[in-house]
């Protein structure tokens, strides 16, 4: 009988508190989407974040003016829709993030 291998856990740790409202794996499993909401900062922090997994680093930040309540990739990769609690559905090219 095999074993099943464990996973190992790994982390990205905010520089600040925030509430993490959704996330998705890039189809490429090199990049994840993380939606916040609301934290403790003042003024509050809404948005999406996209981090690179293998390296930590943050790629880039985008914004709404609520809480992000989903997140996600188009098959390709190409392109992140992000939908907010201020109604807005924003999709962001990710060659260009904008």
């Amino acid at each position: 009988m095999e074993r099943e291998s464990e996973a190992v856990p790994t982390s990205i740790t905010f520089g600040r508190r925030f509430t993490v409202e959704t996330l998705a794996f890039n189809p490429d499993s090199q990049t994840i989407t993380i939606g916040i909401g609301q934290g403790i900062e003042h003024p509050p922090v809404n948005g999406d974040q996209l981090w690179d997994i293998s390296s930590d680093a943050l790629l880039a930040r985008m914004s709404h003016e609520q809480q992000i309540k989903a997140v996600a990739f188009s098959h390709d990769g190409r392109w992140l829709a992000t939908g907010g609690a201020d109604s807005l559905v924003h999709v962001w090219g990710l060659r260009t993030y904008r």
